[in-house]
């Protein structure tokens, strides 16, 4: 279900369309476009959306901005949810000062402003919107836009990672919490709720890498650390570093690094 509290069109300036929109999902959303820059603020409630193949958790204070012909989901999963959305969309190709301005910064996919701040502005444009009339209406509509894009602006340093990029993040935190542990990808997989072909989708499409690969660069950079810096064996490194068989640990670290420990240590100079 949803409830348009106003629309407001200025196209002579780029806004394209302008909504307060009160939405109840139990369903996903459907794949769609628009053909203007859209940015949508959270004022109350929670969602998950998708752009990009990314998936987003948005919450009040969250902003997502949509590139034009970018195709996004509203919600993304069928979770019953309620939530209030400014609905923002900007013509980027306007040559007025609003069209420049978005088409000249480089917005991340979604942004977290401040709660108070955001709702307070996304108030006084609803007002602005529904108590004014004739050029006054149409002045504190422009202001109130551009209030809307310049908190949007200043949260840029603010980017909300997606689902996707936490998940790898957790991945690669429980992967340097284990280093001393012969953990394979099922127990990372666990750790993450994932499948291990979901985990190993995600870490290719957002690490370039499988998790095996990335597992391994880890344990070799510590043990490059441990031969350089402390007067274990070979073979208590090779068990410090997660490898069972200190012989694969050779084999291993001659292959990423290009030396056997024993030649890295001569080379790094530890005593």
């Amino acid at each position: 279900m949803m409830t348009n509290h106003y629309i407001v069109r200025e196209p002579m300036a780029g806004i394209e369309f302008l909504s307060q929109v009160h939405f109840r999902f139990d369903r996903p959303g459907a794949i769609h476009t628009h053909a203007q820059v859209q940015f949508l603020l959270v004022i109350s409630g929670s969602m998950v959306m998708s752009a990009n193949e990314n998936e987003y958790a948005l919450s009040v204070g969250d902003m997502a901005i949509l590139p034009a012909k970018l195709p996004h989901t509203v919600p993304s999963n069928g979770s019953p949810t309620e939530v209030e959305l400014l609905d923002l969309r900007i013509d980027a190709r306007h040559r007025g000062e609003l069209g420049r301005f978005v088409a000249e910064t480089d917005w991340p996919a979604v942004v977290r402003a401040s709660p108070h701040a955001a709702c307070e502005e996304a108030a006084e444009l609803h007002r602005a919107a529904t108590t004014r009339e004739g050029p006054a209406r149409t002045a504190a509509v422009r202001r109130g836009v551009w209030a809307i894009l310049a908190l949007a602006a200043h949260a840029t340093t603010n980017a909300i990672p997606s689902l996707a990029d936490r998940r790898v993040a957790a991945a690669k935190q429980f992967m340097l919490s284990r280093l001393t542990e012969p953990i394979g990808a099922e127990d990372i997989a666990d750790a993450c709720a994932l499948s291990v072909s979901q985990l190993n989708r995600l870490f290719r499409a957002h690490a370039g890498v499988a998790p095996a690969q990335h597992l391994r660069s880890m344990r070799i950079d510590r043990s490059r650390e441990l031969l350089a810096t402390s007067l274990l064996s070979v073979k208590e490194i090779a068990h410090a570093c997660g490898f069972v068989c200190p012989n694969h640990f050779c084999r291993a670290f001659k292959s990423e690094v290009g030396l056997t420990p024993g030649d890295y240590r001569d080379r790094a100079g530890a005593r």
